[in-house]
C-alpha cells in the first residue's frame, strides 16, 4: 500500500459522528452507571466466586456452561482449592480424565479437603487408563470411610488391567457386604463376559435387575450384551426402558438407535436420532448415528459429509474413521481406505475392526501379501475372531498358499458355524467367484431368518442358480419374520420379479416403499418393472420424485437419460448422464451408461475417459473393468485392454463374458495361442456360447484344422439356420478347401441374412474369386447408390476401378471417400498414385497429408518418400523411403524405391548393390524393367 493511501485511511478512520443532545445525556447515564459498577467489578475475587458457583450448580445438568464458568473462575482464582476440585468434577463428567486428575491433585495441593476427592481422582486415573496407580491408590480391604466405592473402583481398574480373577474376588467382597448392589453385578457380569462366560454374565445383569429395575445403567448393560449377541429385539426393549429411565441421556437413546438400525427400522430409528441431535446438538455420537443412518439408507452422500463434519472436529474419532473407510470401499475408493486406516492404526495398532477393513481393501485391490502383513497382528490381537481367519484365508488363496488358506478358513467355521456374518462373507465370496451352489451351502438353514442381510444373499444365489421357488420361499420366511422391515420387503418383490409374478413384484417394492421412504432402492425397483412394461410415464415420476429429494443422485439421472434415449432424445440423454458424470465424481454407473452411449456413436476416445473414471472409483467393478476393456480394444490399445480384461476373469472366474472380452483382446493383439485358452474357457463355462465356437473354428482355420473348422461351421448352421456368424464361418472353410461355388453360395446366404458393411465385402470377395468380378462391380454400386456415406464401401469400389484400369472413375470414388473423410490416410496413399501417374502436382501434396495420418505404415513412407523423390526432392526422400525399408525390407518395390534415390543422393556403390540383390531374388514387381536399367546405368 503507498503512503498516500494510508494517510487516505488514516484521515477516513478518524472523522467523528456529531452527538445530538440527547445521545449526550444517555453518555452520561452510561458513565455513571460504570463508574458505579466499578468496585465490584475490580475484585476478581468476588466475580470468581460467582462464577464457582454457576459453574458447580450446572455440572449434573448443563456440562459446557459449567466448564466455562469454572474455567473462567480458576483464572480469576488459580489458588483457589475450592475452584479446583469443581474444576476436577466437571472435567471428570466430561470423561477428560488428565484434566480431571491435575485439578484435583492441584486442589489437594492447595488443601482441600473434600471426602471424596481422592476417590474422584481414582477415577481420573481409570479414565487414564492408569490402573496401576489406579489399584496402588485404593486400599486392598476397603476400610476406607466409603468401603464400597473403593472396592468397586479397584474392581474396575483390575477387570481393565486383564485381571478378572482379582476383579471377581473384589465385587464378590462388596455383594458379601451388599448383595443388591447393581454396580457390583455389572462388575460380575464384565468379569464374566470377560472369561468368555456369555450365560454368567446375563445372570449377573437379571440378578441386578431383580434387585433394583430402575437403574438405567444395568438396562444399558443389558442392551449392548444382546446387540453384541444380535438380539435385536430384546437389545430394543432393554434400551427403551433405559429411555423411560433418563430420556435426556445419550447412552440410552443412542443404544436404541443401534437396535433399530439393526432391525433396519431407519424411520424409528431417524426420530430418535432427531431427539439425540435436539438434546445433545454437541454430540459426536449423536452425528455419528446420523451418518449410519445415512449409510444405511444408502445416501452416502449425506453420510460423507455428516463424518467430514465430525471427523473435522475430532480426526481420532474411531467409529467414524471405520465408516468412512467403509463408505470409500463401497464406493470403489480403496486407496483412500488404505491410506486412511494406514494413518489410524499407526496410532491404533490393536484396533482388530480397523485391520479387517483394511485387509478387505488390500484382498480387492490384489495386494494379498500387504493384507497377510495387515492381518497377522489380529490373530494375537483375537486369536478366536472369525472374520479375521476368513481373510486371511482368503488373501492366502490369492496367494496360492492354498494349504494355510484351508487352514484359516477351517478355522472360521469352527469358531463360528452358524454366525451369519461370517457364513454370509463366505458366500458373497463364492457368489462373486461364480460358486453360487457353494454359497447356498454356506448360508444354509441355520442362518435366522430375520437376518435380511444373510437371507438377501442366500436369495441371490439360490436365483443365480435358478432356483427361484426356493428363493421366493426364503424371501416370504423373512418378510414374514420381519413384517415392518422395508429391507424384507424389498427382498420379496426381488424373489417375485425373479419367480415372473411381475404384478405381485410391484406391489412387494410399492409396499417396502411406503415402510420407509428414504430407502430408496424399492422405488428404483418400481422404476425399473415400469420401464420393462413400456410404461415410461410411471418411471419418470419416479425418478423425478428422488431428484426433488436428492437433487443429482446418479441412478435418477440414469433412468431419465434412458427414458430419453428411448424417445429418441439424444441431446437430453447426453445432457442428463453428463450431469450425473459431473454431480457424483464417485458414481460408477452414469460412467458405465456414458461410455457405452460413447461407444455406440463411434466415440472411443469419450468412452475411455469415462470408463477410466469409473475404474479409478471403483477398480474391483466387474461392469468398470469390462467397459474400460471394450473401450481400450475400440481405441486399439490392444496390450493395456489385455492387463484389463485379464483383471475382470480373476475377479469374475466363472463369467464366459469376461472370459470371451479377453479372447476378442488376444485376436485384437495378434496372439492366437491365448486367444485359443480363453476361448476354450468360455466354451468350459458355456459350450454352446455360439461366438467362442466360431472363434475356436477360426483358430483352427489359422492352424489348418480345416476338418475341424468345417465341422463346427456345420454343426452351427444346422442347429440354427439363421446363424449369421455360422453362414460366415462355413463360407470361410470352403475358400480354404479351395471350393469357391460353395463358399460363395455360403456368402449369399450371409448376406441375405443380414446386409451389412461385413457382408457386402465378404460377398463381394468371395464373387471376385469365383471369377464374378462384373457381378462384383454391380454388387458395390447397388450397395452405394443407397449408402452414399458407406467409406468401406466406397474403398472398396474405388480400388476395383483401379485394378480393372478404370482409373478416372476410381479417382472419383477415392475423390468421395476424402469428401466423407478427409484424413482417411488410404485414400489419401491412392489418390496420389492415380495422380502421380497422371501428372497431376497434387500427387505430392496427398502423399504428405496420408504420411501426416500414418506415419508408421510401411506403404505410406514409401508413397511419400517416393512422391518426394520424383518431385526432385531427393535429400528429403531419403528418410521415408530407409523408413519403409526397415518395416518391410523384402518388399521389392520399396527395395527399388530406396535403391533409386541412394543412386541420385551419390551412394551409387550402395544402390547397385541393392539392385543386384533385387533382381536376383527373382520377385516380380512393377518397376523390375526401370530396376534393371537403373543398374545397367550404375555399372
Amino acid at each position: 500500500m503507498s503512503s498516500r493511501s494510508r494517510s487516505r485511511r488514516a484521515r477516513r478512520s478518524r472523522r467523528t459522528i456529531p452527538i445530538s443532545p440527547r445521545t449526550a445525556g444517555i453518555a452520561a447515564v452510561l458513565l455513571v452507571a460504570a463508574v458505579a459498577g466499578a468496585a465490584w467489578t475490580l475484585d476478581p475475587g468476588r466475580r470468581a466466586q460467582q462464577h464457582l458457583a454457576r459453574g458447580a450448580a450446572l455440572i449434573d445438568t448443563r456440562l459446557p456452561e459449567a466448564l466455562v464458568e469454572l474455567k473462567t473462575a480458576a483464572t480469576l482464582a488459580p489458588d483457589d482449592p475450592a475452584i479446583q476440585f469443581q474444576l476436577g468434577r466437571a472435567f471428570l463428567a466430561a470423561r477428560d480424565g488428565l484434566k480431571a486428575r491435575k485439578a484435583l491433585e492441584q486442589a489437594r495441593a492447595l488443601g482441600h479437603d473434600a471426602p471424596d476427592l481422592e476417590l474422584l481422582r481414582v477415577e481420573a486415573l481409570l479414565l487414564e487408563r492408569d490402573y496401576a496407580q489406579a489399584i496402588a491408590s485404593v486400599p486392598a480391604d476397603g476400610t476406607h470411610a466409603s468401603g464400597s466405592r473403593w472396592l468397586m473402583l479397584r474392581g474396575q481398574a483390575e477387570l481393565a488391567s486383564a485381571r478378572p480373577e482379582a476383579a471377581w474376588t473384589t465385587f464378590s467382597r462388596i455383594l458379601d457386604q451388599d448383595p443388591s448392589n447393581p454396580e457390583a453385578r455389572r462388575g460380575m457380569a464384565r468379569v464374566a463376559l470377560a472369561e468368555g462366560d456369555v450365560g454368567g454374565a446375563e445372570r449377573q445383569i437379571e440378578q441386578a435387575i431383580a434387585a433394583s429395575d430402575d437403574d438405567v445403567r444395568t438396562w444399558l448393560l443389558k442392551g449392548d450384551l444382546e446387540l453384541a449377541m444380535r438380539r435385536f429385539s430384546a437389545a430394543e426393549t432393554s434400551y427403551r426402558r433405559a429411555v423411560e429411565l433418563d430420556a435426556g441421556a445419550a447412552r440410552p437413546r443412542a443404544g436404541l438407535v443401534r437396535a433399530l438400525l439393526a432391525q433396519d427400522r431407519t424411520d424409528d430409528a431417524a426420530q430418535h436420532v432427531a431427539a439425540l441431535r435436539e438434546l445433545h446438538p454437541n454430540s459426536f455420537t449423536a452425528l455419528y448415528l446420523d451418518a449410519e443412518l445415512a449409510r444405511q439408507r444408502d445416501d452416502l452422500a449425506r453420510a460423507r459429509a455428516t463424518l467430514r463434519r465430525l471427523l473435522k472436529a475430532r480426526p481420532e474419532h474411531a467409529p467414524s474413521v471405520l465408516l468412512m473407510a467403509e463408505i470409500d470401499g463401497i464406493q470403489g475408493a480403496h486407496e483412500a481406505v488404505v491410506e486412511r486406516l494406514g494413518l489410524f492404526l499407526a496410532t491404533r495398532p490393536e484396533h482388530v475392526p480397523a485391520r479387517r477393513l483394511l485387509a478387505a481393501s488390500l484382498l480387492k485391490t490384489g495386494h494379498a501379501r500387504q493384507a497377510v502383513d495387515t492381518l497377522s497382528p489380529a490373530l494375537e490381537l483375537a486369536a478366536n475372531d472369525a472374520a479375521v481367519h476368513q481373510l486371511i484365508g482368503a488373501a492366502y488363496t490369492q496367494l496360492n498358499d492354498h494349504e494355510r488358506a484351508r487352514r484359516h478358513l477351517q478355522r472360521a467355521r469352527e469358531l463360528a458355524p452358524d454366525a451369519a456374518p461370517v457364513r454370509a462373507q463366505l458366500a458373497l465370496a463364492r457368489i462373486s467367484a461364480g460358486h453360487s451352489e457353494d454359497a447356498v451351502a454356506a448360508l444354509g438353514s441355520a442362518t435366522d431368518a430375520g437376518d435380511v442381510n444373510a437371507r438377501a444373499l442366500l436369495v441371490l444365489a439360490l436365483v443365480d442358480e435358478g432356483r427361484t421357488a426356493e428363493a421366493l420361499d426364503t424371501a416370504r420366511a423373512v418378510a414374514q419374520a420381519r413384517p415392518d422391515s422395508a429391507r424384507a420387503r424389498n427382498l420379496l418383490g426381488a424373489a417375485l420379479e425373479a419367480a415372473g409374478h411381475a404384478d405381485a413384484a410391484r406391489d412387494a417394492f410399492r409396499s417396502a416403499a411406503e415402510l420407509d421412504p428414504a430407502y430408496l432402492t424399492p422405488r428404483f425397483n418400481l422404476a425399473r418393472v415400469a420401464r420393462a412394461a413400456g410404461d415410461l410415464g410411471t418411471a419418470r415420476d419416479i425418478y423425478e420424485s428422488v431428484l426433488r429429494e436428492h437433487e443429482q443422485h446418479p441412478m435418477a439421472l440414469v433412468g431419465l437419460a434412458w427414458i430419453a434415449g428411448r424417445e429418441a432424445r439424444p441431446t437430453r440423454a447426453l445432457e442428463l448422464l453428463e450431469r450425473a458424470r459431473r454431480a457424483n465424481p464417485g458414481a460408477v454407473a452414469p460412467r458405465l451408461v456414458l461410455a457405452s452411449w460413447h461407444l455406440r456413436r463411434g466415440n472411443a476416445a469419450a468412452a475411455l475417459e469415462v470408463s477410466r473414471e469409473a475404474v479409478r472409483s471403483r477398480n474391483d467393478d466387474p461392469g468398470a473393468l469390462r467397459a474400460l476393456g471394450i473401450a481400450l480394444l475400440a481405441s486399439g490399445d490392444t496390450a493395456e485392454a489385455i492387463d484389463v480384461l485379464t483383471r475382470l476373469v480373476r475377479l469374475q472366474p466363472r463369467s464366459a463374458d469376461a472370459h470371451f472380452r479377453l479372447a476378442l483382446a488376444y485376436e485384437a493383439a495378434g496372439d492366437p495361442a491365448p486367444m485359443r485358452r480363453a476361448l476354450e474357457a468360455v466354451l468350459a463355462l458355456d459350450p454352446d456360447h455360439r461366438l467362442a465356437r466360431v472363434g475356436v473354428a477360426n483358430h483352427d482355420l489359422l492352424r489348418g484344422d480345416t476338418a475341424a473348422a468345417l465341422a463346427t461351421a456345420r454343426d452351427i448352421v444346422a442347429r440354427d439356420p439363421d446363424d449369421l456368424a455360422g453362414h460366415l464361418l462355413l463360407a470361410e472353410t470352403l475358400t480354404a478347401l479351395g471350393r469357391p461355388a460353395q463358399a460363395l453360395a455360403a456368402y449369399r446366404q450371409a448376406y441375405a441374412l443380414s446386409p451389412n458393411g461385413l457382408t457386402v465385402k465378404r460377398l463381394h470377395d468371395g464373387l471376385l474369386r469365383a471369377g464374378l468380378g462384373e457381378e462384383a462391380l454391380a454388387l458395390l454400386s447397388g450397395w452405394l447408390a443407397e449408402r452414399p456415406s458407406d467409406v468401406a464401401g466406397r474403398l472398396l469400389l474405388a480400388q476395383d476401378l483401379e485394378q480393372l484400369g478404370q482409373t478416372q472413375l476410381a479417382r472419383i470414388e477415392y475423390e468421395r471417400v476424402l469428401y466423407e473423410q478427409p484424413a482417411h490416410p488410404m485414400a489419401l496413399n491412392n489418390l496420389a498414385w492415380l495422380y502421380h501417374a497422371a501428372g497431376d502436382p497434387r500427387a505430392l501434396e496427398m502423399a504428405e497429408r496420408a504420411h501426416a495420418e500414418l506415419p508408421s505404415h510401411p506403404q505410406v513412407a514409401d508413397t511419400y518418400g517416393w512422391m518426394l523423390f520424383t518431385a526432385g526432392r531427393v535429400q528429403e526422400s531419403l528418410a521415408p523411403l530407409q523408413r519403409a525399408h526397415s518395416m518391410l525390407p523384402a518388399d521389392p518395390s520399396i527395395r527399388y524405391h530406396r535403391a533409386a534415390a541412394l543412386a541420385a543422393s551419390g551412394q551409387r556403390r550402395r544402390a547397385r548393390d541393392e539392385l543386384e540383390a533385387l533382381l536376383a531374388a527373382g520377385r516380380p514387381f512393377d518397376a523390375q524393367d526401370d530396376a534393371r536399367a537403373l543398374l545397367a546405368r550404375l555399372q
